[in-house]
């Protein structure tokens, strides 16, 4: 069903332009999901890989800084998560399983873009090989950018919602940036 976007104005008339010219595609959602799944299990593995770094040396200033502030950063994009899920700004495009769900930011697109820019710029300072770097950073930037680009072709989110999400995620990565140490 075609909508006619000249009776909104801004980023809504964008939105509905978006959401006609795309459609909804179950296999972009899969992709995009997936996506977020490697992130969440890159996540784990690296807090699962700092507590034991923290039981093995019994004490917490076994881990940098940098550490710190990573981790900080993760429980600030955990609890902006919570707040919006609280804080209804937008819902979905289309019903999920016949449910109205909330849509901004997109969570998927911020999970993605916030795990895999603090893991790129965590790679530059953790790996010393020059051409294992290289290869982890097309890696993380390549599942970065699959990713967000899957969510804006599943139709699950309107185009703003991805946008909001891709924004938030990189605010996070870049007050993560702000306070390591070099």
């Amino acid at each position: 069903m075609q909508s006619d976007s000249s009776q909104f104005i801004g980023w809504a008339s964008i939105n509905i332009w978006w959401r006609d010219l795309i459609g909804v595609h179950f296999s972009w959602h899969i992709i995009s999901h997936f996506i977020a799944l490697i992130s969440l299990l890159v996540l784990t593995g690296i807090l699962i890989w700092q507590v034991i770094t923290v039981f093995h040396r019994r004490k917490l200033s076994a881990l940098t800084r940098n550490w710190w502030v990573f981790d900080i950063t993760l429980l600030a994009l955990g609890l902006s998560y919570l707040l919006f899920q609280i804080v209804a700004i937008n819902y979905r495009p289309i019903q999920v399983d016949g449910a109205i769900e909330i849509s901004y930011p997109s969570s998927h697109s911020l999970l993605i873009t916030t795990t895999w820019l603090l893991i790129i710029f965590r790679l530059r300072r953790e790996i010393q090989s020059q051409t294992w770097r290289r290869i982890l950073i097309i890696v993380g930037w390549t599942l970065m950018l699959t990713g967000v680009i899957a969510r804006l072709l599943c139709g699950y989110h309107w185009f703003t919602d991805i946008v909001g999400g891709v924004l938030l995620g990189t605010v996070f990565a870049a007050w993560y940036q702000a306070f390591v140490v070099e």
